[in-house]
């Protein structure tokens, strides 16, 4: 199998909510010959922040960073797009998005029009919420 192969598994394990298997999924790849790439941690983190577990996106951050691979605007994206769905679902505040964005720009990345519409959209039922988005964009 190639990273491809993993991606639609990763995929698959999200739409089982099968998050646990697939973060062994991810820590499995390299001892299996197959280098994750960026959609492959993107996909985990998205699929785990959509979920509202926030301490397994971080860990995909680390572990995504002891391969050598720095993240992106993309992957800031898929942390930021799952942590709003969650904060809309009620299962986190809106604060955990909010953190990735200043992580982001921590590094350097700005976010892209999806990231913002993504914190909009989640905080337009609170508009106290709504102007602190506006805010910190």
């Amino acid at each position: 199998p190639d990273v491809a192969t993993y991606n639609v598994l990763l995929q698959a394990c999200d739409r089982a909510a099968k998050h646990t298997e697939m973060v062994g999924l991810v820590q499995s790849m390299p001892k299996l010959g197959v280098e994750p790439n960026v959609v492959n941690y993107n996909t985990a983190i998205r699929a785990l922040g959509r979920a509202g577990d926030l301490k397994r996106v971080a860990e995909m951050f680390s572990m995504m960073r002891s391969r050598g691979l720095e993240p992106e605007v993309s992957t800031f994206r898929a942390a930021i797009n799952g942590t709003c769905d969650a904060a809309v679902a009620g299962l986190l505040e809106l604060d955990a998005p909010l953190g990735r964005l200043r992580e982001m720009r921590e590094l350097g990345l700005q976010p892209d029009v999806a990231i913002q519409h993504s914190l909009l959209s989640a905080a337009a039922a609170d508009p106290q919420r709504h102007a602190a988005v506006e805010s910190e964009l």
